[in-house]
């Protein structure tokens, strides 16, 4: 079920006129008998609610749709208690196949990273991927390391790390090698860049050819991938160290 932008919140409405629009917007194909099923209500509470004029809505059941539904609770009333800005980005990420919501995972993860850092102090988030079939998928799994070494050009770029993690892009890269990637551009000609494609995360080199742009993998050249089928273009490599 696709809930972006679904709820309805009208000034002219009351919090329940928009909790009874929002639900039959929210409901799809189900029967008011599978949704008190699924929620936990009795049958006749939840007509009572939807159909009999209520005037208000007990804050467990409210819970209990809102949970049916994977949506707040703000917005099965419409009641805009968050800021507009934070719902936009909960609508963006739902409408985002998993793979993008792990890249804003991975982003704000970076910002607490700095967000925490000590005065003067220059670290970055590094993030393990799992092997799972002969490739490398994106995890939840991080760690920092401090880049203060690095010259300062590297260290305004830099805004996340990628651990190898196995020994197929060798002689590349070994299993303790990390990628630091930067995003403040798109890759130049042969650069080497990290890209998710179906849900896997490659490194190849980005080429210019007439009237397209190809990746091609270092691991297998024979993997050439045009730039508008890949997933989600992570960064270009900037910079490699070791654990």
């Amino acid at each position: 079920m696709n809930k972006s932008n679904k709820s309805i919140t009208d000034k002219g409405f009351t919090l329940m006129d928009n909790f009874r629009e929002n639900i039959n917007s929210y409901i799809g194909n189900m029967t008011l008998s599978e949704l008190s099923e699924r929620a936990g209500i009795p049958f006749s509470t939840l007509r009572g609610m939807l159909y009999e004029n209520s005037s208000d809505c007990n804050l467990s059941n409210a819970v209990k749709l809102a949970k049916v539904f994977s949506i707040s609770v703000d917005e099965l009333f419409g009641a805009n208690t968050m800021e507009e800005r934070t719902t936009d980005c909960l609508n963006t990420c739902r409408e985002l196949p998993e793979n993008s919501r792990y890249l804003i995972s991975w982003f704000i993860q970076h910002q607490k990273t700095l967000n925490n850092r000590k005065e003067n102090h220059k670290s970055v988030s590094i993030m393990k991927p799992k092997y799972k079939n002969g490739h490398l998928v994106p995890s939840n799994d991080f760690f920092s390391i401090d880049i203060d070494d690095f010259s300062d050009n590297i260290k305004a770029k830099v805004f996340l790390g990628i651990q190898v993690n196995c020994e197929d892009f060798m002689p590349h890269y070994s299993p303790y090698d990390i990628l630091l990637l930067a995003n403040d551009r798109k890759p130049y000609e042969t650069e080497k860049c990290v890209f998710l494609y179906y849900g896997k995360m490659m490194i190849g080199i980005r080429k210019e050819e007439e009237n397209s742009v190809k990746y091609y993998g270092i691991r297998n050249r024979n993997a050439i991938i045009n730039e508008s089928d890949i997933d989600e273009l992570m960064g270009y490599i900037v910079e490699t160290t070791t654990v």
